[in-house]
């Protein structure tokens, strides 16, 4: 279970986890979202931090998807069949939301809309080629 405390030691330096972290001080896109989620499921699993600011780790507070995380969820499940967990938290007013995403399972990729992504340090990137379950999936990363 992922708790304010352990975001408190991945912002401080302290621990280690793979994380993408999104302003995303009033809103988000849906769409952004279920890329990241791919991104992130297919580069073996972490979480997608809202109301964080990408460099610096100073909270900003986040408005994505307020109110709105269950169909947010039911959304990832529809159209990645992956299932997810999210944890809110509040620091001085500041709203923070976690997304734990799996890893993909061994032999599959998620994809969404046709498109794979993975990610490279900080960047989101396309897979080359049009993976399938069946598909060696080190084959597809750009180099």
């Amino acid at each position: 279970m992922f708790s304010k405390e352990k975001l408190l030691k991945i912002l401080s330096g302290e621990e280690y986890e793979p994380c993408e972290f999104k302003k995303a001080k009033s809103s988000y896109s849906t769409t952004k979202c279920l890329e990241y989620c791919t991104g992130i499921a297919n580069s073996g699993g972490g979480y997608l931090i809202f109301g964080v600011e990408d460099k610096s780790k100073i909270i900003t507070g986040s408005n994505a998807f307020l109110g709105k995380t269950n169909d947010l969820k039911k959304v990832i499940l529809e159209k990645l069949r992956i299932r997810i967990n999210s944890y809110e938290f509040n620091f001085d007013s500041k709203r923070v939301l976690v997304l734990e995403i799996p890893s993909h399972t061994t032999g599959r990729l998620i994809g969404f809309e046709g498109q794979y992504f993975s990610r490279n340090g900080e960047s989101l990137i396309k897979m080359s080629c049009q993976a399938s379950p069946f598909q060696d999936w080190q084959r597809c990363f750009q180099h």
